[in-house]
């Protein structure tokens, strides 16, 4: 009896020091930025497409789709997968 409450204790200490590794956040401030700019070109895409007085203008046809495909498809999964080169010794 004594070794099965000896075992357990064992066994809920390699859990807990498992427990108490941190978490560590895989996104920087560099990922942030470069996601805020991303969110920055869809809205801005958004406003252009969206231009009532001139329909057939270079923004609205051309420009907007090109900053919205960019953005969706380039700089959003950029900022997702960044990450700084670390020092390997």
């Amino acid at each position: 009896m004594a070794k099965i409450k000896q075992l357990k204790k064992e066994s809920t200490k390699a859990v807990d020091a498992a427990n108490d590794k941190a978490f560590i956040f895989p996104l920087d401030s560099t990922n942030f930025i470069i996601l805020g700019l991303g969110v920055a070109l869809i809205i801005l895409g958004y406003i252009f497409m969206a231009m009532p007085d001139h329909p057939d203008d270079f923004l609205t046809l051309t420009l907007a789709p090109i900053m919205l495909v960019l953005s969706f498809l380039v700089v959003i999964p950029f900022g997702l997968m960044y990450r700084k080169k670390t020092d390997i010794k």
